[in-house]
């Protein structure tokens, strides 16, 4: 199905009007007990119910969520199976520790923890250098992949055709997905924990989730940042107690309870280590 219609920057054209009483049409077969459905409207983003007369208005007010082109809440499936030849699961495929070497967990971490050696060959008459990988550094800077790759292998329990951490992901991906807090992802890990067979590799709660997926680059940052954004107190400002520019104090007053609280917080995604597991967020997106 076309949706580049979300798109459109004009939400008055024939195209976008189309596009919103094909997704009403659909919305309507995805409704709860009461009628309602959730509304995809830049403002709800899909966090709301709202009745199918609500959402229409609120598709033409507000515009569609650039990023909703997978509609899970309205009948599109969220792992949808490839139909390229070439990834058949028809055929059968070899394993590593007993996971499924599809598993593409296994495979993107293989590649960032193994990285190909220096090599030269001649091609067409040219000479092709490889890059040259520093093996010291390489090992130092692997080192949470080689952790990584070792939780990857391992299943969520026994016979269970999920590793770990290809579970783990998927979970944090419905958690976004959903807008569940923390508590009640800890209330669901309690529960999964009391349920799954014994031997189970599920982390505890939310912390132990985090501290997994931290070094696979899913992690972020956190820099303060002064209450007038005037600036950051990064690198040679890190450690000023008051703003460079504005000279306003970098934290609030804590009541004397002696914990130094920051007006703002700015979390900083590295791009690097998200490059590194690109394919890993498009297969859990």
């Amino acid at each position: 199905m076309d949706k580049s219609w979300i798109h459109h920057p004009n939400r008055l054209s024939v195209e976008y009007a189309n596009g919103v009483r094909t997704f009403i049409e659909i919305a309507r077969n995805h409704v709860d007990s009461d009628g309602n459905t959730r509304c995809p409207c830049r403002k709800c983003l899909n966090a709301f119910f709202k009745s199918i007369s609500v959402v229409e208005k609120h598709l033409f007010m507000n515009g569609f969520s650039r990023t909703y082109e997978k509609w899970i809440f309205h009948g599109d499936s969220l792992f949808e199976e490839s139909t390229d030849p070439m990834h058949s699961t028809d055929i059968d495929q070899p394993t590593s520790n007993g996971v499924d070497i599809n598993d593409d967990m296994l495979n993107v971490l293989s590649d960032v923890c193994h990285p190909a050696t220096s090599t030269s060959f001649n091609h067409d008459n040219m000479n092709v250098e490889a890059d040259v990988v520093d093996e010291e550094n390489s090992n130092n800077e692997h080192e949470p992949f080689d952790h990584l790759y070792s939780e990857a292998g391992k299943k969520l329990y026994p016979g269970c055709k999920l590793s770990a951490l290809t579970f783990v992901v998927r979970l944090m991906h419905l958690k976004v997905l959903n807008l569940w807090s923390n508590k009640s992802l800890d209330m669901l890990l309690t529960l999964l924990n009391e349920v799954l067979p014994e031997g189970t590799s599920l982390p505890k709660n939310t912390y132990g989730v985090k501290r997994m997926l931290h070094d696979l680059g899913l992690g972020c940052e956190k820099i303060h940042a002064c209450k007038y954004d005037c600036a950051l107190f990064w690198k040679e400002n890190e450690k000023l107690e008051n703003c460079p520019v504005c000279d306003e104090s970098r934290y609030k007053l804590n009541n004397g309870t002696g914990k130094k609280i920051p007006h703002k917080v700015l979390r900083y995604f590295p791009l690097k280590p998200r490059l590194q597991t690109i394919y890993v967020e498009a297969y859990v997106g």
